[in-house]
C-alpha cells in the first residue's frame, strides 16, 4: 500500500471533519463582520501560506477554494454597488493629484541624461509616442514626431 502524506474524509470521524471545515472557513462566511475586517488581512496571509505550504489535505484545500469562489459570484445589490463606487470617487476627489512629488522629482533626476540617448528619439521626449497602425512605424524618432503633431493638432 502507498503511503500518502494527506489525510482523506474516509479517515475522519464523523462530525470532525464539519467542525475542522467550518473553523477553516470561518472568515468565509463572515459570521462577524468587524472581525472579519479587523484580521482578515492576517488570516488571508495565514491562510495562502497554510495554502501553499501543502499543509492542508486536498479535500479541505478545494472546500476552502470552492467556498471562496462562491463567496466571490454572490450577486451583489446594483445599487450598493452604485453607493460604493460613488463613495470612491469623492474620496479620490478629495485626494492630491500627485502624491510624494517631490520623492518622484528626486527619483527622475537620479540618472544622468547620458542614460537616456541610447533608449530615446532624437528630441529626449519621454512622456509618449505614436506607432499608429496604419502607418508602419518602427523607429523612435518618427513616433515622437507623430506624438507632437498630434498633441498640435488639438
Amino acid at each position: 500500500a502507498s503511503k500518502t502524506s494527506r489525510l482523506q474524509p474516509a479517515n475522519m470521524p464523523g462530525g470532525v471533519m464539519e467542525s475542522l471545515l467550518r473553523l477553516l472557513t470561518w472568515p468565509i462566511r463572515r459570521t462577524n463582520q468587524l472581525l472579519f475586517d479587523i484580521f482578515s488581512p492576517s488570516l488571508l496571509r495565514l491562510g495562502v501560506w497554510i495554502f501553499e505550504s501543502n499543509l492542508l489535505p486536498d479535500f479541505v484545500a478545494r472546500f476552502g477554494m470552492r467556498q471562496m469562489i462562491a463567496t466571490n459570484l454572490i450577486p451583489k445589490n446594483i445599487e450598493e454597488q452604485r453607493a460604493e463606487f460613488m463613495s470612491y470617487v469623492e474620496s479620490l476627489k478629495k485626494c492630491p493629484v500627485a502624491m510624494n512629488t517631490a520623492d518622484a522629482n528626486d527619483q527622475h533626476y537620479e540618472l544622468p541624461p547620458d542614460f537616456f540617448y541610447p533608449i530615446m528619439g532624437e528630441r529626449l521626449k519621454y512622456s509618449c509616442c505614436l506607432f499608429p497602425d496604419e502607418i508602419n512605424v518602427d523607429d523612435i524618432d518618427t513616433a515622437e514626431t507623430l506624438a507632437l503633431q498630434q498633441v498640435c493638432s488639438r
